[in-house]
């Protein structure tokens, strides 16, 4: 009996020979160049150390067994359960991972949107043309005022140039008080009206409140204004006897800085209740008051939003010497450089401006400035120029001329030619 081995093993010779035959047509001499440059190959090639080998054999079977260990362990509970239930947990799954992909669907969409959508905290680009408002920290507002010559607008004088035919103008005193104190700052209109000057004068003083430059209104609402005779006629309309000293002052002062610029040489009579004179606060029992042209000196005060020109007189700043005696103009206009910063009251005249000297030349004054003068700027020099003035027009001059050696940029305020002094200060249109 044959072993089983021996009949495979002629059944595999058998299917040998029907095999094709295979011959190699090479010389014996080709095949040993062959056979002898795949040798010398092989002496070249670098082989692995022999330690990694069963180490790389082993990484990759762990990956395998990782790789194929869920979907055995799938095929064996499915293969343990019943029928019935291999089909449900089939349907399970089948359901599960249809979830897990709508799931992830919806990730996609909902990331899209976000990224064509802009953030809460992203900032919004500006228009074309457009800029962006910038939203200013909280920041206390300063409580001091404003008060820069510079930046602020300047109520300038009014000129007889300026008034056409049929125009008139009147000046009221308005009250101001300020750090504990109180002055006077006149104010002028100009108008076109029928009415004697002394009745405009009366109107304006009652009806303009004051209250749109912050001011308190004429400390002469309460009396009625009337010319007799040539002369003007003051009747108070109420008892004074008992006022403050601020407000006689306010009252008295008041006439003063106003009526003058209407009449150059004036006397005012007082009545009241019928009778002639009246009892003023502390001035006592007056019946007359003449309205002078003192020197004065003219000096600088400013709103937040207006700059206006203010006498010495007005302001209550001294006119005299210690011996009692008046300044001189020219002393006048070096005091004008120094204000009374605790009112608030500014110097007219920069104190890089130097005046030479001062010259007499009948009813014109030549003002001289030193070629070392430091020019401010345009607007205080129009403060300046008109100030100087004033003060001039107080000494009993009709124009001033102004002179120096490096003023040729300030033609166009009438330096080097003679100019004429203003109407009235602090003009409103």
């Amino acid at each position: 009996m044959s072993h089983p081995f021996d009949q495979k093993d002629e059944k595999i010779i058998q299917q040998l020979k029907q095999m094709p035959r295979v011959t190699d047509e090479r010389s014996k001499n080709e095949i040993y160049h062959s056979v002898e440059e795949g040798l010398y190959r092989n002496r070249h090639v670098h082989r692995p150390t022999p330690w990694k080998v069963p180490v790389m054999t082993a990484v990759a079977v762990i990956l395998l067994f990782l790789l194929f260990t869920p979907s055995f362990t799938t095929l064996w509970q499915n293969s343990a359960l019943p029928e019935g239930e291999k089909e449900s947990t089939e349907r399970a799954q089948q359901e599960k991972l249809s979830y897990d992909e709508e799931r992830e669907l919806e990730e996609e969409i909902s990331l899209s949107q976000d990224e064509n959508e802009p953030s809460e905290v992203e900032v919004q680009e500006p228009e074309s043309g457009q800029e962006m408002e910038q939203t200013p920290p909280d920041t206390e507002e300063p409580t001091v005022p404003t008060t820069d010559v510079e930046t602020i607008q300047y109520t300038s004088s009014l000129t007889e140039e300026e008034l056409q035919t049929g125009e008139t103008f009147v000046t009221i005193p308005l009250l101001v008080k300020e750090e504990g104190t109180s002055f006077i700052i006149p104010l002028t209109f100009k108008t076109r009206s029928d009415k004697n000057r002394i009745k405009l004068y009366e109107q304006y003083n009652k009806e303009y409140s004051g209250e749109e430059l912050g001011f308190d209104g004429s400390p002469l609402q309460h009396i009625t204004w009337e010319e007799k005779d040539g002369n003007v006629v003051a009747t108070f309309e109420k008892d004074v006897s008992s006022i403050e000293k601020e407000e006689s002052e306010a009252i008295v002062h008041g006439i003063e800085e106003s009526l003058r610029f209407i009449r150059e040489q004036l006397e005012v009579q007082f009545t009241y209740n019928g009778e002639v004179g009246v009892q003023l606060g502390n001035f006592g029992r007056l019946e007359k008051y003449p309205i002078t042209h003192d020197n004065r000196g003219y000096y600088v005060y400013s709103t937040d939003s207006y700059t206006f020109l203010v006498s010495g007189k007005g302001a209550n700043i001294s006119m005299t010497n210690h011996d009692g005696e008046m300044y001189s103009l020219e002393e006048t206009l070096e005091r004008m450089k120094k204000g009374k910063e605790e009112i608030k009251i500014k110097a007219a005249i920069p104190e890089g401006v130097v005046i030479d000297h001062v010259q007499d030349r009948g009813d014109t004054v030549h003002i001289t400035f030193d070629e070392g003068t430091e020019w401010p700027n345009e607007e205080q020099i129009e403060v300046m120029v008109d100030a100087m003035l004033f003060a001039a027009k107080d000494f009993g001059y009709e124009q001033v001329i102004f002179e120096g050696e490096n003023i040729e940029n300030l033609e166009e305020y009438g330096f080097n030619d003679p100019v004429r002094v203003p109407v009235a200060p602090n003009k409103v249109d």
